[in-house]
């Protein structure tokens, strides 16, 4: 995995819609999907779908290879007209294992199961990428203060999404990455809450896999 940085996750989101109004190309020739390439994309992953989280089943190793996977069974729908994917009661308290904040770690084992929505930009169309906005997890603590669970978004490596297949079965499958990257406390950054690891002498984030059927 190439080096990741952190990007600011709100203007990532603001800068991702605001590539797909303009479909004009950079200085090294890239250009975005054609609204009829967009649509084709699309076509392949509208609808209802089973599927499941794959999430690091020890986070805390420093060799990536030996993530086991806790897999949670869910079920999707996309909605082209808003570019939504929409992810059905996502048991979020398996993302407790990636805090190391003591605190965070705890009330977020407590939180209950709810919907995910990921916005689905697409990115690449021959490659059949998309880049990926997922919402905000948001609670209040038991100071009364609102805290936001912000994941990775617009281009990065952490917020990709991708058609292709399923190695176990060989079925067509979209393929999603779930990163957490950054807590909020009254709208204030808390600091080293999440964990990270090093991989080919890089400090990575750990995320989780969202598998959906097509």
């Amino acid at each position: 995995m190439k080096k990741i940085k952190l990007f600011s996750i709100v203007a990532a989101f603001v800068a991702a819609f605001a590539f797909t109004s303009c479909n004009t190309g950079d200085s090294d020739g890239f250009q975005w999907p054609t609204p009829q390439e967009s649509q084709a994309l699309f076509s392949q992953i509208q609808g209802m779908h089973n599927g499941g989280i794959l999430f690091p089943g020890s986070v805390g190793t420093t060799d990536a290879e030996k993530f086991d996977k806790d897999s949670v069974t869910t079920y999707c729908y996309v909605t082209p007209s808003d570019s939504m994917l929409t992810v059905r009661q996502v048991e979020v308290s398996k993302f407790a294992k990636y805090f190391s904040d003591a605190t965070l770690k705890a009330e977020v084992e407590k939180l209950p199961a709810q919907d995910l929505k990921i916005k689905l930009v697409p990115y690449k169309a021959a490659q059949q990428l998309f880049i990926t906005a997922t919402q905000d997890i948001t609670y209040t603590n038991a100071d009364g203060k609102k805290v936001q669970i912000q994941f990775y978004s617009g281009l990065s490596n952490y917020s990709l999404a991708y058609i292709g297949t399923k190695k176990t079965n060989n079925k067509k499958e979209l393929g999603v990455y779930i990163t957490p990257g950054r807590v909020l406390v009254d709208g204030q950054t808390k600091a080293n809450a999440l964990k990270s690891y090093v991989y080919g002498g890089y400090l990575q984030a750990y995320y989780a896999m969202l598998e959906m059927e097509l």
